[in-house]
């Protein structure tokens, strides 16, 4: 009888055909009887060989070993062996059913041998049907030492069943397949996978080892005290978190694609932990009761740690970990940790001597360079501070990818990783034009003082009065123009100067025109000369001398104001001596008399510096050396270099807007006054020129003899 069963008050029976009492392979015989004794379905699949004996030639041992021979298995035993019939047609041939197990996991072939010849009538081999699975999970501190444990999934855990090893899923499953029907395997893990291998300081560390036969489900539980404790378990979870948010967030990278090795309870660094390049490895120290206790509870500081060895790889192993690149370090490590829970508290519960108990705090004002402390920790709240009030701006799904991929340009100064995160932020390859989230991420930089200052620079770039007769000269009565370009000197991605306006100031002794321009908006490094110039007179009745200009220029609807004062030199008033030099000495070098005229027969820039050529007839030239000083329109001066027809000066920017000089061209006339202490020089060489003169006819008191005798020769 192969089955009975009764089903809804029928028995239903199935049977095999039995030849010479032994089964006859693949028959079958069916009866469906009613509950009242009716035969309601019959039938048959047999063969009519009713008086057929079984007989062999070999035994089953041979037959074993014919099958062995067949699937290519040295080592082998024999796990089942039956003597039965097998159907050829019409016909029933003797055989054996053997059943094998071999040294390897796939070795269990089953196959059908003649037992008349030995030849193979059949083989398959029936391990693979079976399979373990389970979920893995173990005890969790979520965030902080003090939060409750909650049971979660060990997701990449490494398992190992038989000779076989896999890995669990994100949600802590496992799966073992084509295992064979009824068999015991060992199962074993301990806290390791692909990325981390958790282990404590001083043995033993978490283990757990069994046996379960297939096929079975079966899932496991870490237990703090039993087969580990909550250090080891909340290391591993939250390694094995961080790298999986990193590879979400940065597919291509594989700096920390490695085993990475982890201890915790290290008793050489109490109340400390790191992440060490050599190895890589990452200690979790001892508490020190009282002061730091459970920085291997904290996920934060798990976190902080591993972005450590994240920003490492993404340097090539080549950034210092001291000055701002060392402090940059470290706010992207507490950054990480705070964007991930949310939170701008770094550590919370795990310094005990503090008030709130915790390490960091990302929400904070701290600004460059007044809160440098030459600290990486300390000064990691500046770079850290940023980057969390850039995230509350922005978000996390923009600043998390931005501040991280910013580390790929290797920046090693604040403001360096500012404009790489602009860059990574810009989308058409011109930051000249800002980039989609620049206006929050400089604003919020700024506040932290990094980039460009919080104030806007906007000042005469280039200043030009233009007098109606070209003779380079302003008289009174003469019609006057003024043009004005503007230079927006801001910080380079700072936010665009609007409803730009300059106005004149009314002054006596000039009759405005036009004092007013609109030039609307001006970006950062644009410079913009106004679209009309402003127009004057000046009077009648003006005294030869020197008249204020006054600009006011206002931007922002009036939040920017700047003053900008010019002169107008009007006639030929009175040397103005000004002293170039920075020093005073010389002043009394001069007298308010001129000694000459020249011409200024070149102008050119270098640097932030124009260079002035001016010709000199010989009875000028004479007073003239290198390193000298030399006064052109009353402006102290020092000579760069000189010949017997000219010489050169450099005038600095600042003199250029507030004398005459800096309106001068090629061609124009220009006063000299020479050095006073030449003047002086050539007077004494001249009378003692005069005297040696009237001297020469006397008998000098001073002879061979004399030298002689007071010993200056021998």
């Amino acid at each position: 009888m192969a089955s009975s069963t009764h089903v809804l008050g029928k028995s239903l029976l199935t049977a095999y055909q039995i030849v010479d009492s032994r089964v006859v392979l693949g028959s079958r015989v069916h009866l469906r009887v009613s509950k009242d004794g009716q035969v309601t379905l019959w039938g048959a699949d047999t063969t009519p060989m009713r008086d057929a004996t079984w007989s062999s030639y070999t035994t089953a041992e041979n037959a074993a070993a014919i099958l062995a021979d067949f699937t290519q298995i040295n080592e082998y035993k024999i796990i089942e062996s039956q003597e039965l019939w097998v159907r050829d047609g019409t016909r029933i041939i003797p055989a054996f059913k053997i059943k094998l197990e071999g040294r390897k996991l796939l070795d269990y072939p089953v196959g059908l041998v003649n037992a008349l010849n030995g030849e193979i009538l059949g083989y398959q081999n029936e391990i693979f049907n079976e399979t373990i699975s389970g979920i893995i999970q173990g005890p969790v501190v979520p965030e902080n030492p003090f939060d409750e444990v909650e049971l979660r999934p060990f997701r990449n855990q490494e398992i190992t069943l038989g000779p076989v090893t896999t890995s669990t899923a994100i949600d802590g499953s496992y799966l073992f397949t084509d295992l064979l029907t009824g068999a015991e395997y060992g199962f074993s893990t301990q806290l390791s996978s692909e990325w981390a291998l958790v282990e404590r300081y001083s043995p033993p560390s978490a283990s757990f080892d069994t046996t379960i036969s297939s096929p079975n489900t079966f899932d496991f539980n870490w237990e703090n005290g039993i087969d580990g404790n909550i250090s080891e378990f909340n290391l591993f979870y939250h390694i094995n978190y961080i790298h999986d948010w990193y590879k979400q967030l940065d597919p291509d990278y594989t700096g920390m694609d490695l085993q990475l090795m982890v201890y915790c309870e290290v008793d050489m660094i109490p109340g400390n932990a790191g992440f060490i390049p050599m190895g890589p490895t990452m200690m979790f120290g001892t508490d020190v009761p009282g002061e730091v206790e459970g920085l291997d509870l904290s996920a934060d500081v798990i976190y902080h740690e591993y972005t450590h060895g994240i920003a490492w790889y993404q340097y090539n192993e080549n950034i210092s970990m001291e000055g701002q690149s060392g402090a940059m370090m470290e706010g992207w490590a507490d950054y990480a940790a705070a964007s991930i829970h949310d939170d701008p508290n770094m550590g919370e519960g795990t310094i005990l001597t503090q008030p709130d108990g915790v390490i960091r705090h990302l929400d904070n004002e701290n600004r460059y360079p007044e809160d440098i402390e030459d600290e990486v920790h300390a000064d990691g709240l500046i770079i850290g501070g940023a980057m969390w009030h850039t995230r509350e701006a922005l978000g996390a799904e923009i600043t998390d990818p931005l501040f991280h991929y910013a580390r790929y340009g290797m920046p090693v100064t604040f403001e360096e990783y500012l404009l790489s995160v602009l860059e990574t932020d810009d989308d058409n390859n011109d930051l000249s034009d800002g980039t989609p989230h620049s206006e929050e991420i400089v604003e919020q930089f700024s506040l932290h003082g990094i980039g460009g200052s919080d104030d806007f620079i906007l000042d005469i770039y280039d200043f030009q009065l233009i007098d109606t007769n070209q003779d380079g000269l302003f008289h009174q009565g003469e019609d006057v123009e003024v043009s004005i370009t503007l230079q927006n000197s801001s910080w380079e991605f700072a936010a665009p100067l609007e409803n730009v306006t300059i106005i004149a100031s009314p002054v006596e002794g000039i009759a405005w025109s036009v004092t007013e321009v609109d030039l609307g908006t001006i970006a950062s490094s644009e410079i913009v000369t106004i679209p009309f110039n402003l127009q004057f007179a000046i009077s009648d009745d003006a005294t030869d001398g020197y008249l204020p200009l006054t600009f006011t220029i206002s931007a922002n609807d009036g939040d920017f104001i700047s003053v900008e004062n010019k002169r107008l030199r009007v006639g030929t008033p009175e040397i103005l001596l000004v002293n170039d030099s920075g020093s005073d000495e010389i002043n009394e070098a001069f007298i308010d008399i001129i000694d000459g005229v020249g011409t200024i027969r070149q102008r050119e820039t270098l640097g932030n510096a124009i260079i002035v050529t001016v010709d000199v007839p010989e009875s000028l030239a004479r007073y003239m050396i290198n390193k000298g000083s030399v006064a052109l329109d009353g402006i102290s001066l020092t000579i760069n270099r000189c010949d017997a027809e000219s010489f050169a000066v450099s005038i600095i920017p600042h003199t250029a807007k507030l004398t005459t000089i800096g309106f001068k061209k090629n061609g124009d006339p220009v006063n000299i006054e020479t050095d006073m202490l030449g003047k002086y020089v050539e007077r004494f060489m001249t009378a003692r020129a005069h005297r040696n003169k009237e001297e020469a006819g006397k008998s000098s008191a001073i002879d061979k003899a004399y030298l002689l005798k007071t010993g200056f020769i021998d």
